[in-house]
C-alpha cells in the first residue's frame, strides 16, 4: 500500500501557488480556433492539388509570384533574433490579421466576377475562380500559421516573463 503524496504547504505569509491544472481560457480559445481555421482552409489545399493534378504546366506562362517579397515579410513579423525596437507579439498578431480583410475581398471580388479580369493570364472565367479560391484560402492558411507561430512565441516569452517573476518573489 502506497501513500498518497501530500501537496507541499506554502509558508505562513508567502504567496498562494496557482493551481495550473485547468487549461486557460485563452488557450483553449486559441486551439478552437486554429483547429477550425485548420478545418476549412484543409478543403481548398485538397481542392488546389486535385486541380494542380490535372493541368499541366503551373503557374500559368507569365505568371511571375511575389516569394521574396513574402519571405521578407514573413521574417519580419516570425523572426528569431530580436530588431531594434520589435513590437511586442500582441502588436505583430495584429499586424498580422489586418490582411485577413485583404484577402477576403480580393479572393470574393476575383470569383463573383462575371468575366476575367486579365484574360491574358486566365482567359477562361473559371481559371479566374480557381486562382480567386486559392489565394483566398493559401493566404488565410499561411495567415494561420504564421499566426500559431507568434501566438508560441508570446506565450514562451510569457511563460519566461513569469518564471522570472517567480524567482523574483521567491528570493525575498
Amino acid at each position: 500500500m502506497t501513500a498518497e503524496p501530500t501537496p507541499a504547504t506554502p509558508p505562513p505569509g508567502s504567496p498562494p501557488v496557482p493551481d495550473h491544472q485547468a487549461p486557460s481560457a485563452l488557450g483553449v480559445g486559441v486551439v478552437v480556433w486554429l483547429a477550425s481555421e485548420l478545418m476549412f482552409f484543409a478543403g481548398l489545399f485538397a481542392a488546389y492539388f486535385t486541380l494542380r493534378s490535372v493541368n499541366d504546366v503551373w503557374p500559368p506562362a507569365g505568371v511571375e509570384l511575389e516569394t521574396a517579397r513574402t519571405a521578407v515579410a514573413t521574417a519580419v513579423l516570425v523572426g528569431v533574433d530580436p530588431l531594434p525596437g520589435r513590437p511586442p507579439p500582441g502588436a505583430r498578431l495584429l499586424a498580422l490579421l489586418v490582411a485577413v480583410p485583404f484577402h477576403a475581398v480580393i479572393g470574393l471580388a476575383l470569383l463573383t466576377a462575371s468575366s476575367p479580369v486579365a484574360p491574358d493570364a486566365y482567359p477562361d472565367l473559371s481559371d479566374q475562380r480557381v486562382a480567386a479560391g486559392l489565394f483566398w484560402g493559401t493566404g488565410e492558411l499561411f495567415t494561420l500559421v504564421v499566426a500559431a507561430i507568434i501566438v508560441r512565441q508570446w506565450w514562451v516569452a510569457d511563460q519566461r516573463a513569469a518564471a522570472r517573476e517567480d524567482r523574483l518573489l521567491a528570493g525575498r
